[in-house]
Order: C-alpha cells, then sequence, then structure tokens
C-alpha cells in the first residue's frame, strides 16, 4: 500500500476519533477553552515534526507567511468547528464540515 493511501486512511480515522470524542467536553467547557486545550495538545506534535523534520533548515520569509497565513486561517475554522460543535447536532456538523 502506498504510503499517501496510509496517510490518508490515518487522517480519517484519527479525525472520526477526534471529533467524536470532542462533543461531550466542548459543550461541557464551551468552545474557547476547547480550542485553547486543542492548542496546547497540538503545539507539542507540532514542534516536534518542524524540529525532527528539519523544517527550519528550509524556512524562506514566503513560507514562513504561507504556513502562518494557514495558521491563521486554521484556528478560525477549528473554533468556527468547535462554536458549532457547541451549539449544534454533532453528528450534521461532521458530517457537514467533512465535505
Amino acid at each position: 500500500m502506498e504510503l499517501w493511501l496510509v496517510c490518508a486512511l490515518l487522517t480519517v480515522v484519527c479525525y472520526g476519533v477526534g471529533e467524536g470524542l470532542s462533543k461531550e467536553p466542548t459543550v461541557r467547557l464551551g468552545s474557547a477553552r476547547m480550542l485553547v486545550l486543542y492548542a496546547l495538545g497540538n503545539a507539542p506534535i507540532y514542534a516536534a515534526w518542524f524540529f525532527l523534520g528539519s523544517g527550519w533548515m528550509r524556512l524562506t520569509p514566503a513560507g514562513l507567511a504561507l504556513g502562518i497565513a494557514s495558521g491563521v486561517c486554521g484556528a478560525l475554522g477549528t473554533a468556527s468547528w468547535f462554536r458549532a460543535m457547541e451549539s449544534g447536532t454533532a453528528s450534521v456538523v461532521s458530517g457537514f464540515t467533512a465535505a
């Protein structure tokens, strides 16, 4: 099996489990707290990937700007997703955002 397919399947499984686990704590804690906890959980993984994957060696100004823009868009999307999960039905929100 090709690496891209393994990674794509792992993405589906991980996102699915993450979405399944996030409805209850989002309702209990609120979307703002969940966003902070989500960021705290992701930061060590992103930092390790960056440094162990030698990302700092190929860093260019354009790459840095695009990376920051991508991060901002991703954070806004994640904040919106947690807000939708807090106020909506998990199966509808997850199904809609998966498309």
